[in-house]
């Protein structure tokens, strides 16, 4: 699958109006990105993008104001590939407020890190995160490097002579969320929600401004509304209706 725009970082322009993720990618997949602008999305684990057991190309790729616990992108036993690309003022209230890899591996070309930012209660209300890396993860960057990146014991992020680029050593584990095990009857949080499982989950939840629940029309689920009595009721061509309410 590729997604593709006209005119450097904005010719296709995803607006995800604090509404939820751009892109959940999954179950072996190649996905090539270029062009593309992506703002304002939010979500618990991968604000834009999630990647799980998949490989990403991305190129003249911006995404900015973004909201997560860990990571704007987030990358799990993935790989990506990104050249002249941007990610800036994105905000994570856990980890990784830019890139988050657990068991991943990255090359980052000539791309801009910069201005992403970790919130925290204390000692520092807010600090500069701009990459981590966790759980054996490799990266190389080649060109100007991030400032403030974060490495465990066991991951590395070196340049383009093999020089390491971590200003941080992580001396705890990050919190890192367990691989989905679909149908197991467990809506585990953070990883499986109704889209990528809907036999455990029967409901779908965005962090953000927006808390946006779905409930769809079958045996196992809630049966829809017969009337939209409320404005903040939608009806879904999938015979689904979400609530939107304020989070």
């Amino acid at each position: 699958m590729s997604s593709t725009g006209n005119g450097e970082y904005g010719g296709a322009i995803i607006d995800c109006l604090s509404m939820g993720r751009a892109f959940d990618i999954v179950g072996d997949s190649i996905i090539s990105f270029y062009n593309v602008t992506m703002v304002n999305c939010v979500n618990s684990i991968g604000a834009a993008i999630s990647v799980r057991q998949s490989i990403v190309y991305m190129d003249y790729v911006k995404i900015s104001n973004s909201k997560s616990d860990m990571g704007t992108i987030y990358l799990n036993h993935s790989s990506l590939y990104m050249s002249t690309s941007v990610l800036t003022n994105n905000v994570a209230l856990n980890s990784g407020a830019s890139l988050y890899l657990a068991s991943s591996t990255a090359e980052i070309t000539n791309s801009t890190l910069a201005g992403n930012t970790r919130v925290v209660m204390i000692p520092n209300p807010r600090f500069e995160e701009n990459l981590l890396v966790s759980a054996g993860s490799r990266v190389q960057v080649i060109g100007k490097p991030p400032i403030s990146v974060f490495c465990s014991a066991d991951s590395t992020v070196v340049d383009a002579k093999g020089a390491s680029l971590c200003t941080n050593v992580l001396t705890d584990s990050p919190l890192l969320p367990t691989m989905p095990k679909c149908g197991d009857h467990t809506c585990e949080l953070f990883v499986e929600d109704f889209f990528s499982c809907p036999d455990d989950c029967n409901s779908t939840r965005f962090t953000g401004m927006l808390q946006q629940d779905y409930h769809c029309t079958s045996d196992k689920y809630k049966t829809a509304p017969s009337s939209r009595a409320a404005s903040n009721v939608q009806t879904s061509p999938s015979a689904c209706w979400r609530t939107l309410m304020a989070h």
